[in-house]
């Protein structure tokens, strides 16, 4: 087990967080060809709000035209998986247990909680953004999350059963085998 893990799942510094947050929002904005707003000046609280409002600004655009939201989506896979490896390679992840754990950790530095169990169920039972999000728009910014774990688990992302945004008193994903290179 990974000693960065272990410390990391009792509490992320907040210089750390803020870090991740500004990469999370950039590596967003470049995914919808967008220019990233200023936010050097913002608490770690103010900088989830304002990516919270952010990506649904930029998800919202996007109804009107599915082609360009599909290329978005596979940007976003993309850019989350490189970010999921990264981290992968940092925590030193060999198994999905481990990159459950490390999911975790870092869904917890968004205001996301959950839990995963064995055969890769995820239950989201809070979620930050469900009270920014309508359900088009987590279904377009859902596509970070599959690029996420499928980072950490070497695996071939999330397929999503279940959504606060619709309706549902919880998210309920499984994490997919792995499917050829994306």
């Amino acid at each position: 087990m990974s000693l960065l893990l272990f410390l990391a799942e009792r509490a992320m510094p907040p210089f750390i967080r803020k870090r991740e947050l500004k990469k999370l929002f950039r590596f967003t904005a470049e995914a919808f060809d967008l220019k990233t707003p200023e936010l050097s000046r913002l608490s770690c609280d103010e900088l989830l709000s304002a990516y919270a409002a952010f990506t649904r600004m930029a998800a919202d655009q996007l109804e009107s035209r599915p082609s360009a939201a599909v290329i978005v989506q596979q940007r976003l896979f993309q850019q989350a998986q490189a970010y999921g490896r990264w981290w992968r390679t940092r925590f030193r992840l060999s198994t999905m247990s481990e990159a459950m754990r490390a999911a975790r950790v870092l869904y917890r530095a968004i205001g996301i909680e959950f839990r995963s169990a064995d055969g890769g169920l995820i239950e989201i039972r809070r979620c930050f953004f469900s009270a920014y999000y309508t359900s088009a728009t987590c279904r377009v910014i859902s596509a970070l999350d599959a690029g996420l774990v499928a980072g950490l688990a070497r695996s071939g992302g999330l397929v999503f059963s279940q959504r606060i945004t619709e309706g549902a008193a919880m998210c309920v994903a499984c994490c997919t085998e792995r499917e050829t290179k994306r």
